[in-house]
């Protein structure tokens, strides 16, 4: 990455991170509820069956709601789980909030659920809902700088385009999810960023 890009995203994520410290918990319950209603009403939330959903850290928009709604709606929830330098998802189950948090409080998917395949990710009705500091209308998203979904999304793209692949299997449509103070005119980005097919925020 040229070091003019790399000065671009680390100001913007400077700038995203003191504008989420300002929200009262007040706005963020009401952005919450805004945005979960936008995302109810997309016919790709509808029609998911498998959810991949982020376990959200205090800043974040919060996605307790969205996951009881997919539990409440008989969908099945995947969250991340990262396994070295890479994310891979696990099965969500009912008891997930007793979960011991890492240092950013997130909960910590044990050790011992197995990672789901490319093959069992990339259903028909699958739905990624991606976590971000920034996004724009377009779809270019803005991580915290780990590349975590840039290089899962790119394992998916490799699993989806072999030829030897079921035909069954399609990569997954991808949801940014945030609040509207997220949502910049351009998000500075590289070849290896990955954009999200809609963004939906509160």
């Amino acid at each position: 990455m040229d070091t003019a890009l790399a000065e671009r995203k680390q100001e913007l994520r400077r700038r995203m991170k003191s504008a989420l410290k300002a929200l009262s918990s007040e706005q963020k319950t009401q952005l919450d509820a805004a945005a979960m209603q936008k995302l109810r009403a997309l016919p790709a939330w509808q029609s998911a069956g498998l959810v991949l959903a982020f376990l959200s850290m205090p800043d974040e928009i919060n996605t307790a709601v969205l996951l009881a709604e997919a539990r409440a709606a008989g969908k099945q929830l995947a969250v991340p789980r990262i396994a070295g330098d890479e994310i891979e998802f696990v099965i969500l189950p009912a008891d997930w909030e007793r979960w011991p948090k890492d240092r950013w409080q997130i909960p910590i998917p044990p050790a011992e659920l197995p990672a789901l395949s490319a093959a069992e990710l990339c259903r028909p009705d699958s739905l990624i809902i991606m976590p971000g500091l920034a996004f724009d209308r377009a779809g270019s998203r803005l991580g915290r700088g780990k590349g975590y979904y840039d290089r899962f999304l790119e394992r998916l793209e490799r699993a989806t385009g072999q030829s030897g692949a079921s035909p069954s299997m399609r990569l997954p449509l991808s949801c940014g999810f945030c609040y509207g103070l997220q949502l910049v005119d351009e998000v500075p980005c590289s070849a290896q960023d990955k954009v999200c097919d809609f963004v939906i925020w509160g």
